[in-house]
């Protein structure tokens, strides 16, 4: 026992076995639960020691979560952290020893990532965290624009690395070495190192003053040998070739003595290993292919829904190598149910029912896992069905079978089945037949998703290019889409880089030039532009002028700002508008007939008395002083019925109209 004053010895005595201790959660090698619920690891050694050297007993206490755990300690539920990186945030609530245990931490990635990485250079990765950790705390202050996941343990982060979820880990090395090999993750690998190292202590709630130096006393007695032994136990060090040992040359000398008995037995190992060596690579080859599986499911996007159910179909019995299977999916549609039997490695024996529905003559291979919205292993199936109710005729020879539903929110929406393995189906099975089906519904929805998407851009592109207006989309000063509306109105209007307003009618040209100026600059000043253009600059004709109208929108195209010009054709509405105007002309003529004949009349009976007078000084002599005034009054007649007539002329006569600036001030 450590030196302790009276004082010390008092308060240990009054707190032996009440004294809260909190191991971290899913932490092996350094602290974990064994299955029979007793405490070890590197960490726990060391509170057993403290245990011993102290006199006294700790109460463990189990949490959920490494995130829990802090949380207690906030609230004083727990009196003591094992061992912690002691962050500025957890000093304000807990004392902190000197640190007793160095951990590194380390990056993990897929071998099939083959260069080595520093934080630096991984910029655009997904990179998942244990939630809460110090490593997790470093990174995003060091590296603030790495992009972080927080995951819920160190085995949940290098699964979703290994799936492809996540592009990298970060975490300690001891335990990412003891899930790797734990749970045989075969394709990751150790790619860099952080450059963070873990100097943990032991954390005593912020109250307890005393208790946290009579820990600093216990660890300071602590020799270098012991620290040796408890690291030596969990943390696997370099050691020496074998061949370089004295345990080596003994351990020759001893099989040359007992060669004849070894003989048998290494034949009998070899058979042995042989076979544990075609298994485990088996494993390793089911592994790939399961990976390739997912690979490929998620990168048949050019399939039609109906190549990519028969893909993961035939995946399901290929990975697990089963006789028959099936599949049904629960939608708007109905239920569709396949069954298919045959030997996986002979497509050509495979056969196919479909119901819809899920009727109650099959209900033998669905009824348990929709029962229980979970998934069912029945490797003895006659045991649980003697009698074979619910199977079809074709399918009675079923001995074993694997089904998995899928879900989405709390109902079932697929669900999946194999059958007849040649050997009972494990948990490896399960998972393989899980991550198909959950692939499998994730990539139909997304080609559902991706299809309506597709259909809907067709009726909209099949609305706007049968449009009859024009429609022309601008962006950043480029002309994006035209319709072919806009194509066949606007003849040789340019709007690209090399803008010409030549064809438009020199009336309208400096005001278009304006216009379109500010769309392309991305700040128009109008919003509604009426001018008219030659749709061919060799024949500027009547014929040839177009009257339009351009309407310009703002909008958002393919996540950017963009201008919608919407060109509506006037031309048409100017020729009838012309056609009113003529007709209008035509009738205001008819109102003004009958005066326009009593001006002519007047003047035609005077120049018929005129001619009279004529005649009669042509006659008589006497009267031919009078002719000269007659020729003179008949002249002015014939002077009024000419202007009478030239203004109706002018009335009805078409012209183009004239505008002249007039200052009305």
């Amino acid at each position: 026992m450590p030196d302790l004053s009276p004082e010390e010895r008092a308060w240990l005595a009054s707190h032996d076995g009440k004294i809260r201790l909190a191991p971290a959660p899913n932490w092996e090698p350094m602290e974990f639960f064994d299955k029979s619920g007793n405490y070890k690891g590197l960490v726990a050694d060391y509170m057993h020691l403290i245990e011993d050297r102290l006199g006294i007993r700790f109460k463990v206490v189990r949490s959920p979560s490494w995130a829990d755990t802090l949380d207690r300690a906030k609230r004083k539920e727990i009196d003591v952290i094992t061992a912690a990186q002691p962050t500025p945030e957890r000093r304000r609530f807990m004392i902190w020893s000197k640190p007793y245990v160095n951990v590194k931490t380390t990056i993990i990635v897929r071998k099939e990532m083959k260069q080595n990485f520093s934080l630096d250079r991984m910029t655009g990765m997904r990179i998942g965290v244990p939630r809460a950790y110090a490593v997790g705390d470093f990174v995003r202050e060091t590296y603030p624009d790495l992009t972080l996941e927080n995951v819920e343990s160190n085995k949940a982060g290098l699964y979703k690395v290994s799936f492809g979820e996540l592009d990298a880990m970060i975490t300690e090395v001891p335990n990412a070495l003891y899930v790797i090999e734990k749970e045989k993750i075969t394709n990751l690998r150790l790619a860099g190192d952080t450059g963070f190292e873990l100097n943990q202590g032991i954390g005593i709630r912020d109250d307890w003053s005393l208790f946290a130096g009579i820990i600093e006393k216990t660890l300071a007695g602590i020799s270098d040998a012991e620290h040796q032994a408890i690291s030596s136990r969990w943390i696997r060090l370099e050691t020496d070739p074998f061949y370089k040992t004295r345990t080596f040359w003994y351990s020759i000398i001893g099989v040359f003595a007992c060669v004849l008995i070894i003989v048998g037995t290494v034949v009998a190992w070899n058979r042995t290993l042989h076979r544990q060596v075609r298994q485990r690579t088996e494993a390793v080859r089911f592994n790939e292919m399961r990976l390739d599986a997912l690979l490929q499911l998620n990168e048949r996007s050019n399939d039609s829904i109906e190549e990519i159910i028969e893909f993961a179909f035939q995946q399901m019995i290929r990975l697990t190598r089963s006789r028959f299977g099936y599949l049904a999916f629960d939608d708007q549609e109905g239920i569709i149910y396949s069954v298919r039997s045959g030997d996986p490695d002979s497509q050509n024996d495979l056969t196919t029912t479909v119901t819809s529905g899920f009727t109650i003559e099959t209900r033998g291979l669905w009824k348990e896992a929709v029962r229980r919205k979970k998934a069912v292993i029945s490797n003895r199936y006659l045991e649980s069905n003697p009698m074979k109710k619910g199977l079809p005729e074709q399918y009675r020879s079923l001995t074993r079978y694997m089904n998995v539903p899928i879900f989405k929110g709390d109902r079932v929406v697929v669900v999946a089945g194999v059958g007849n393995k040649t050997d009972d189906y494990d948990a490896s099975d399960l998972r393989q037949l899980t991550l198909l089906a959950e692939g499998l519904w994730r990539r139909l929805q997304r080609k559902q998703v991706e299809e309506a998407l597709a259909r809907d851009e067709k009726n909209l592109r099949d609305i706007v290019e049968n449009s009859p207006n024009g429609i022309t989309i601008i962006q950043n000063g480029r002309v994006v889409y035209r319709n072919s509306k806009q194509l066949r109105l606007a003849g040789e209007i340019n709007l690209d880089e090399q803008i010409r307003y030549e064809h438009i009618h020199d009336e309208d040209r400096a005001a278009a030039k304006g216009f379109y100026q500010g769309i392309l600059s991305g700040q128009p000043q109008e919003t509604e532009l009426d001018f008219k253009f030659y749709t061919s600059l060799e024949n500027r004709t009547k014929e040839n002028l177009k009257y339009v109208t351009c309407l310009v929108t703002p909008i958002n195209y393919r996540d950017h700002k963009a201008f919608l010009v919407t060109t509506i054709d006037r031309t048409r509405a100017k020729e009838l508008e012309h056609l009113l105007t003529v007709q209008d002309k035509m009738a205001s003529l008819g109102r003004v007939a009958a005066g326009i004949g009593h001006e002519v009349r007047n003047p035609l009976s005077g120049i018929n008395i005129y001619l009279r007078s004529i005649e009669k000084g042509v006659a008589d002599p006497a009267k031919a002083h009078k002719i000269t005034p007659a020729i003179e009054a008949i002249r002015n007649a014939s002077g009024k019925m000419e202007a009478v007539v030239k203004r109706v002329i002018d009335f009805s006569k078409p012209i183009e109209p004239k505008f002249a600036v007039t200052n009305i001030n």
